[in-house]
């Protein structure tokens, strides 16, 4: 599972922390060691990503985050190839890789990898959406399993979304023949 900060909503913005957390998708049982790394915004400027003064004014808002998330920062190509290291290792070659939207995680860090010639440490085609895999589901989540720890931190996000996976698909299996569910 992926999950990224950045400043701005479309490939081409500015990264501010990059998470990957492995699972199974079949029981929803999380690997103990997770990848977590926050950029310095100065080498993704460097790298000619863009600031959405939208977007920053939001995180201005949540300044106690945004300042957490700028401590211990490394330089953008740093953290692209250390998670490409990371992927290869933990993971097997034909690794699917979840996010929040097609168009949002994997889409932006693909666009980093381009701009540094890089390959990606994934297939696109293997690439998979949890926003389509909860469609639907996203009140009952509301309802039966709370957000835990601080929202907008990628591994804490991360590890809430493989939860939310694994809830609904729990759910949906212990559907009774009259559509009750059962929790």
């Amino acid at each position: 599972m992926l999950d990224i900060e950045t400043l701005g909503t479309a490939p081409g913005c500015v990264i501010l922390s990059v998470a990957a957390v492995p699972f199974y998708k079949s029981d929803g049982k999380i690997a103990e060691s997770h990848f977590h790394m926050n950029v310095d915004i100065e080498s993704c400027l460097d790298a000619g990503l863009k600031i959405d003064p939208n977007t920053l004014h939001w995180w201005i808002q949540k300044s106690s985050l945004f300042l957490e998330l700028q401590k211990d920062t490394y330089e953008l190509k740093g953290v692209l190839l250390s998670l490409d290291r990371f992927i290869k290792y933990h993971c097997k070659d034909d690794v699917r890789v979840w996010g929040k939207g097609p168009s949002f995680d994997s889409a932006i860090l693909r666009d980093a990898y381009d701009r540094f010639k890089l390959s990606l440490p994934w297939k696109y085609s293997k690439e998979r959406c949890v926003r389509t895999d909860l469609c639907g589901y996203e009140e009952l989540l509301k309802k039966y399993l709370p957000f835990d720890g601080p929202e907008h931190h990628p591994v804490k996000d991360a590890m809430h979304q493989i939860k939310s996976m694994t809830k609904i698909r729990s759910m949906i299996t212990n559907q009774q023949e009259d559509g009750d569910l059962f929790i």
